[in-house]
């Protein structure tokens, strides 16, 4: 099963309101629902993934984001231990690592890893198969709250993208 879908986050006043969509979507075009979710708290670190299964277990179910977790308690920098992860990821698959989408949320700030590449994110960002559809959507949908917007962003890439779809699920995480 790959897991093509978007996941949205914005930034908003301290908090960052993160959202996705709940389709699975097979290498055989079969479709169903992620009854986990694509986003999870670990440690206290808000955790977004789009990609394939193997990639998402070891995030999920390992201690491979501890380190990071760590660093941004700790309010260090956290860009060595998202390269650690992206090391990690690819001594697992080196010939999937550019299918690797992934952010954190902590502190009021989103960092991102798109295949080998982390970085911090701004005020708003998407990742996954439906990205480009919703940050287009952020970028037109200045009215309604940030919880709103990450709704629609979502709703347009499952309206967009055949990878995505229903349910959606948004959820704010504090500073």
């Amino acid at each position: 099963m790959i897991s093509l879908s978007v996941v949205v986050a914005i930034r908003h006043k301290g908090r960052v309101y993160v959202g996705s969509d709940s389709q699975l979507t097979g290498e055989d075009h079969s479709i169903d629902t992620c009854a986990l979710g694509k986003t999870w708290t670990h440690q206290g670190v808000l955790v977004g993934y789009c990609g394939g299964p193997v990639f998402e277990n070891e995030l999920r179910y390992s201690d491979m984001i501890d380190p990071l977790a760590m660093s941004l308690l700790q309010g260090d920098d956290p860009f060595a231990d998202m390269a650690g992860i992206v090391r990690k990821m690819k001594d697992l698959d080196e010939t999937k690592i550019e299918d690797l989408q992934v952010l954190f949320c902590y502190g009021g700030r989103i960092f991102v890893i798109v295949g080998s590449t982390p970085f911090e994110a701004r005020d708003e960002t998407a990742i996954g198969s439906g990205a480009a559809y919703a940050k287009g959507a952020l970028r037109t949908l200045k009215k309604g709250g940030p919880r709103q917007r990450v709704k629609r962003a979502i709703e347009v890439a499952c309206e967009l993208d055949a990878t995505c779809g229903p349910p959606i699920r948004v959820e704010v995480h504090p500073a």
